[in-house]
């Protein structure tokens, strides 16, 4: 049986991770908050789309966030554990702040952890006018982490589209299609 495809959503906290999971799925399952560190387990769920189906899952934000090591060992953890199953990467940077030293190090991590094959789409989230979508757009570029960048307003709506296209392409890239459903013959 062919296995899923699994695409991770990775980024330091509060960069609207769960606010994009949820629009992907197509409901609100993931908390999303203001508060950093709100999402501690990574939640996964199913999408489906015309093309191919895939496993999404909402990580932890990485790189701090709260004042407890414990804890956010754990979620680096959980999160690198997500980006060595993951066939694809969605790195997401906010787009109504500048680069953090967090989102350096999860570059830095991806550069050294990730396998060579497995693409990378920054997702530039918060964008809720076209001109944070123009300035975002030239702001983030020099990462240079990244296959694509698209820049989103997942509370919107905008950039969504796009994006899951962009997820099916990679997907198919990699050879994974929509899993035909058996008869039962």
């Amino acid at each position: 049986m062919p296995r899923l495809p699994l695409v991770a959503i990775i980024g330091r906290p509060n960069t609207g991770k769960s606010t994009l999971f949820n629009r992907l799925v197509g409901r609100r399952i993931a908390i999303e908050s203001p508060v950093p560190g709100t999402t501690r387990d990574h939640i996964a769920r199913k999408v489906k789309t015309d093309d191919v189906d895939c496993l999404l899952i909402d990580t932890g934000g990485m790189g701090g966030g709260t004042d407890d090591k414990n804890f956010e060992k754990d979620v680096h953890g959980q999160s690198a554990l997500a980006l060595a199953a993951a066939d694809i990467i969605l790195f997401t940077v906010d787009g109504r702040s500048e680069l953090t030293g967090s989102d350096h190090q999860i570059v830095r991590m991806l550069r050294r952890k990730r396998k060579r094959h497995v693409p990378v789409v920054l997702v530039v989230t918060k964008c809720d006018t076209e001109k944070m979508k123009e300035e975002a757009e030239h702001a983030f570029h020099d990462l240079g982490i990244a296959e694509e960048i698209i820049t989103t307003s997942a509370a919107h709506g905008a950039g969504v589209a796009e994006l899951q296209g962009i997820i099916a392409k990679h997907l198919k890239k990699l050879h994974f299609g929509k899993k035909e459903v058996e008869s039962g013959k």
